[in-house]
Parts: C-alpha cells; structure tokens; sequence
C-alpha cells in the first residue's frame, strides 16, 4: 500500500517558529501552535487530513461495511445483563437492537414483575454526538439515583439525581465533577470534583432536599495526587483514597459515628500503596509496605500504627494480590500467580483458605457485582481468548460454579480455534509472556497483528474479544505481548519498565516481534502492529527503533510528544505522570525522554516508515489531540518512503472514542480496513 497508487497528495501543515529551551539546549518546535484548537488553521489541518484519510480509504468502504454487519451480527442486539438483587429489586441494564446505549432498570422482589426504566441512555444522548455515564447509583431506600454524564468527551461529568418514586430529576445538578457516585446508608450523597488540571481533588458530601451547601470533607493539596472515595462492604466506613503513582494514603469516616471526623489509616510512603475493607471492628487490607507484590494484613480498628498490624498472608515473588472483598462470613483475594489472574476465598475465623479451579491455560477471572454483604454466593465473570465472557455465582458452601449466563456469539465454534502461551527472549534474558490466538487451519507464515501497552503496571488481559474473530477468520493471527511497564509478572515487571528503564518496554516488544518472525509465524512482509495512549507511545518508539520491522502501524490516542507533555504543569495529568515517565525538569530524566520520545526522534534513525493509520479525539483531556497531529506532521516532513500515513482526528470524542457502542464498532471497523488493507 503506497500514495502512487491513489495520486493524492497528503495536506502538509503549516510550520511556525517556536523555540523551546530547557537545561541549556534549544531547539525549533514548528508545530508547537497546533495545541490551539480556537486557531482556525489547526482545525482546517484537521479536517483536511480527515478528508484525505477518507480519500485513500474510499476503496475499504465495502469492506468496511462487511466487517461493521460481521461485527454487529455476531453479538446479541438486543441482551440484558445478569440481574443483580438489593434489596427488594432486582437491577440490570439491557440493550435493544438499533439503539447505541444501555437502558438501567428494575423489578419489584421477582423478575416476572413489570419493569421499570431508571434510566435510557439513548434519550439522554438524543441529539448529543457524545454521552457517556460516568457513574450510578442508588440509595439504600431505593427511592433516590444519582447518575453522572460526560457530554464531550473530556471527562468532565455533571450529576443529576432523580426521585424514582415521582420519575421526575430533581431540579438542580453538580458539576464540575470526576464522575463518581456514591450514597452512603445515612442518605448522604458523596461525589468528587476536578481541578483546573482535571485531577481530582476535593470530595464533598450533599444532603439531598437540603438548602445546606455541599460540605467538603477532604481536599488533595498535593498535585501529584488525585482523591476518591468508596464504602466498605459492611457499609459502616467511608475511605477516602489519596492516590498517586504507587501510593496511597487512607483516611476514613465512621458512618454510625457521631461526627465526620476523617481519620488517618496510614501516611504517605512511596512505592507504597493499599486496598482496605472492614468486618467486625477489625481493618483487612493488602499492601506493599515491606512486600512488592503485597501482604495481606489486619488490625483493629483505631490501632493503624504498624506494629499492631498482623499480617495474615506474606508476599509470594509469583503472586501479586490485587484486591480485597469482605462479606458476612467469608472474604476474597483477587491475584495474579505466574500471570494467570486468580480468586482465593478465605474463611473469616480461621483464615483457611482455598481457590476457585479453571482448566484452561490462559484465562482472565474477577469479581463481578456483588453488592449484597450477606450472602454465601460470589458472583465472578471469566473469559479466554477464544472463550465468550461468562457469568457465574460460586456457591461459598459447596465449592460449585452455577452459570447465570454465558455471552452468545453468533456463529461462533471455540473448536476453530487454539490459544497458546509462548515466551520470547528478550535482549536481556527475560522471557516475555506472548499470548497467540489463530485460527487451527493456520500453517506457516501468516499475517499477524501484533498489540501492545506496557505502561502504568496495566495488565492487557487475554479476554475474550468477539470483534477478533473478523481478523482471525481472515487468517490474521492475534498476538498480545504482555511486555514490561505491565504488572503481568508482578511489580518488579512493571519497575523494570518505568522511568530510566522505560526503554526495556520497547526492546520487549521488538524482540517478542522478532521471536514471532524468526519462530515461523509472520515475516515482517505480513506484520501489523497496535497501541494505544501508552501503547501508542510504544507504536511510535519501536517505528523509530526499528520501522523496518514492520508492514503497518496502528497508533490510537497515541501520546508521543512526551517532553512538551511533561514540561507543562498546566495540561491535565502531567504531574501525575512524573512517577511513570520521569519530570524533565531534572536533566537525567530530560536525557533519558528526549532519547525516545517519538516526535523528538521522528528522522532521527531512519526517514523511511512503514504503514501507518493515526487516531486522535478532539476533545481528548489525556493524550491531546495535538500530540498525534503534530507527530503524523512532522512525519510528513521528514520522511522519505511511500508508504501510506493517515490521520483520523474524531472531532466530537475524547481519549476512549465514540460513546455509541454501534458507532464504536464502525471504528473498529475502519482500523480492520487499514490492518486488512495493508497485511493481507
């Protein structure tokens, strides 16, 4: 796939001179403007390179229609999620076919009774080319819902309330706010709000039907850190987290108390971080304190100090727990052992504990909603790569898994397919975690899609995907790298691939795709690969490392122009990101960025790149949109080769794309084209 074949000429964006200094060195940014989205030859750039994209993928538009009617054929249009009871209802959302956006409903104390709608996403998105739920909730009366709404993309949500006795909203909302709903059993709203930066930063408690100003109960100076809140499953505390990079401070409120006193769990540490719950006057909680992949602790509560903490289970170097969930007799640990997710249930009084058993070697398992503290079923959710999502409650007592439901796709044989797990040599002697899925007709070489991440100690799990299905019945084979910078092997995976070892996340990846070559199963001829947001600065590092190495690029929301980024204290996220990347202030860390940072490096290697397709949101708060836009401009200037390069700006979404799930599958859709296009 080239230009000369299309005879269209790529837009080329302005350039404009502005100098950026820093630790003695200057250097000309001449796309630098582009951050100005109110600057009219910003978005003119935009949307020509949005037209030009549609011109050189006009030849895809039937096949981009088939893979779209592929996709939406192969999921259940019309579905309804597994009911959940709380009180006397019972709570679900449903979809229908036609419409983008879940409807959340309930029934009175049987299923078989008359439904009723709480909320219609697609009447609230009516007329809106964006809207996305950001959280809901209930009280404990069940009389009361607060819902919020992001209408833009940029993940700042309003709250609403509605009487569900009346059906009416009641007459005032919040805005300005994270997202987060939360009612406490003492009818007691709690929500959080964001910064000029968009962290967040202040909770605040709301009386509903009071005239009282919202009262605030905790604010987050420090501006590397953001503020959340959430219940105990008992329900008798609040927890506030402070939360940074790999730290966390816990405070709480005792709810049956007599004042709102926030008291601290723990202080500030680095490189320290909790999850906490309470049951019978004693606090359980995991935590890195002394324990890189976490110790599972109690103590009373009131005696937070550490030497009145007993610690109930060490940390292992193969198991990372993850969190903590306590009910009335039992409580649960959710792990990672040797890179398989897991769920450990422990009893209460005597802390024997046992794990719930699955057969398949890769597979992903977690706790799906469970609100109910006295119960003897957990309700968990388990997929593989080739296994469809399932729903099931684990009976505590008897050790049995009872389906509740499995997600049915349409014209779909597990058999026709095989998953294996293989480990790549990296340069440096790790071996790194490949899950391969294909088609079992696939012999020899053939077209691969290679996906990567490998920032933050987030986890690519090997879920279930059915929108995959279209690439692997085409005979593309799916390949995730579970490379470091993730937490796939535990903590010191992610360590070894943060900061001054960031560069280890791309050395992984291009050694997983040499692996991949050299074992049989692709040529660089036939290999795409994907990323997005962090993975996309791993898409624009490894094409400057080594562009030859691949066929096509896929780069969403890719944040590559990381030294402007993190220069500026004013875009949202960047002080939150020091920990991850580094602050560039320091001229260690400034060497170290600038040594890979994408758009710095553009050229620098090599002026010849393979395929490339570049996606942005317009109204992105965490990768900018200028980031791409400069990133795919400066390529254009620079490089030599005739390959295709295409940048699609979506100019009414954010960091996550469309909100309408039918619209989604069209961007899907769209990427598949551009990957089928340029490997097949």
């Amino acid at each position: 796939m080239n230009v000369d074949e299309h005879n269209i000429k790529p837009p080329m964006a302005k350039r404009k001179r502005h100098m950026v200094s820093i630790h003695g060195q200057k250097w000309n940014d001449s796309y630098y403007y582009m951050r100005d989205k109110e600057n009219q030859d910003v978005i003119d750039y935009l949307n020509q390179e949005n037209e030009y994209t549609s011109k050189i993928m006009k030849d895809t538009e039937n096949l981009q229609s088939d893979l779209f009617k592929e996709m939406k054929n192969r999921i259940n249009e019309t579905d309804q999620t597994v009911p959940t009871k709380e009180g006397n209802y019972y709570y679900y959302s449903r979809t229908e076919k036609g419409k983008n956006y879940s409807i959340y409903c309930r029934k009175f104390e049987t299923m078989e009774a008359k439904e009723e709608i709480l909320l219609d996403m697609n009447k609230i998105s009516d007329g809106k080319k964006y809207s996305r739920l950001g959280g809901l909730d209930i009280n404990s009366d069940h009389d009361l819902m607060a819902y919020s709404i992001d209408e833009t993309g940029a993940e700042v949500y309003t709250i609403y309330v509605k009487d569900l006795k009346s059906g009416k909203t009641l007459d005032y909302n919040i805005e300005n706010t994270g997202g987060r709903v939360l009612f406490s059993p003492n009818k007691n709203l709690y929500y959080n709000t964001i910064d000029d930066i968009k962290r967040s930063y202040r909770i605040f408690q709301h009386s509903i039907r009071s005239s009282d100003p919202d009262l605030l109960i905790y604010e987050e100076e420090n501006k590397e850190f953001g503020v959340g809140a959430f219940l105990s499953s008992d329900k008798k505390f609040l927890f506030i987290e402070s939360y940074g990079r790999e730290s966390s401070v816990i405070k709480y409120i005792d709810l049956e108390g007599p004042t709102n006193s926030v008291i601290t769990f723990n202080h500030q540490k680095d490189q320290v971080e909790f999850d906490i719950d309470h049951h019978g006057g004693y606090f359980y909680f995991i935590t890195s304190d002394n324990a890189i992949n976490f110790r599972f602790c109690r103590t009373k509560v009131g005696k937070n100090d550490t030497e009145n903490w007993v610690e109930l289970v060490p940390t292992n170097t193969t198991r990372r727990l993850k969190s903590i969930k306590l009910f009335e007799s039992f409580g649960v640990l959710e792990y990672r052992e040797n890179g398989i997710s897991g769920i450990r249930i422990f009893n209460l009084d005597t802390f024997s504990d046992h794990s719930i058993k699955f057969h398949d070697d890769v597979y992903v398992v977690g706790l799906g909603a469970n609100p109910n503290f006295k119960t003897n079923l957990l309700r968990v959710r388990y997929s593989s790569p080739v296994t469809p999502s399932t729903v099931y409650d684990y009976d505590i007592e008897t050790k049995m898994l009872l389906e509740k439901k499995k997600e049915i796709i349409n014209k779909y044989n597990k058999d026709d397919f095989v998953v294996n797990r293989e480990y790549a040599l990296a340069r440096d002697g790790e071996k790194i975690p490949l899950t391969i899925v294909s088609k079992k007709e696939n012999q020899g070489t053939s077209p691969l899609l290679l996906y990567g991440y490998g920032s933050y100690g987030i986890t690519i799990e090997p879920n279930f995907n059915s929108k995959i299905i279209s690439l692997l019945e085409r005979g593309i084979v799916f390949v995730i790298a579970h490379i470091r910078g993730g937490a796939m092997l535990g903590k010191k995976w992610y360590h070894d691939g943060k900061l001054l070892k960031k560069k280890n996340t791309f050395y992984d990846f291009i050694d997983s795709a040499k692996f991949l070559i050299q074992n049989g199963y692709t040529s660089s001829e036939k290999l795409a690969i994907q990323g997005g947001s962090a993975g996309g600065l791993l898409m624009g590092a490894v094409t400057n490392i080594e562009p030859q190495l691949f066929k096509s690029v896929v780069a969403q929301v890719p944040f590559v122009d990381v030294i402007n980024t993190m220069l500026d204290d004013s875009i949202p996220l960047t002080t939150f990101e020091y920990l991850e990347w580094g602050n560039p202030n320091n001229l260690e860390y400034f060497e170290y960025m600038m040594s890979y940072s994408p758009y710095d490096q553009v050229g620098i290697n090599s002026k010849y790149y393979p395929n490339m397709l570049v996606m942005a949101g317009l109204n992105d708060p965490r990768v900018h949109y200028w980031e791409p836009a400069k990133w795919v401009a400066k390529l254009r200037k620079i490089k030599k080769d005739n390959n295709v390069l295409l940048l699609k700006t979506n100019m009414s979404a954010g960091h996550g794309g469309s909100s309408g799930r039918y619209d989604y599958l069209k961007e899907v859709a769209f990427v598949y084209s551009f990957l089928i296009k340029t490997i097949l």
